[in-house]
């Protein structure tokens, strides 16, 4: 039952997150639960992961960390008021945020279901 009500979760919180970013960004930050379904699995499953494995993840997310950044929105200096970020900057890191979220809670459904 529980990885039927993350899963709930996880599918809710990707609507959000695509009104946010477009769907390459989110795509590439779906990529990230083969990431997270092996953090998991070395957590909760004692799983051995390879030095190579880890070498191979963190190229994924170096990946993923660029065609993020590449898409963010332009701040934009004309703003009137004397705050640090803009509207459409605090969207764009709320959509990245639940895109996140989706991904961790993705993998632990996977671990959970394993288990």
């Amino acid at each position: 039952l529980l990885p039927a009500v993350i899963y709930l979760v996880v599918n809710l919180i990707s609507y959000p997150s695509l009104e946010r970013i477009n769907a390459s960004v989110f795509t590439a930050i779906s990529q990230l639960k083969v990431l997270s379904t092996a953090l998991f699995a070395v957590w909760l499953l004692g799983t051995h992961v390879s030095g190579r494995k880890w070498r191979t993840l963190t190229s994924m997310v170096l990946g993923v960390t660029l065609i993020s950044w590449e898409s963010a929105p332009e701040l934009s200096h004309a703003t009137h008021d004397h705050s640090w970020v803009d509207v459409a900057t605090l969207d764009y890191l709320v959509g990245i945020s639940c895109a996140a979220i989706q991904t961790l809670l993705s993998g632990f459904a996977a671990i959970i279901f394993e288990k």
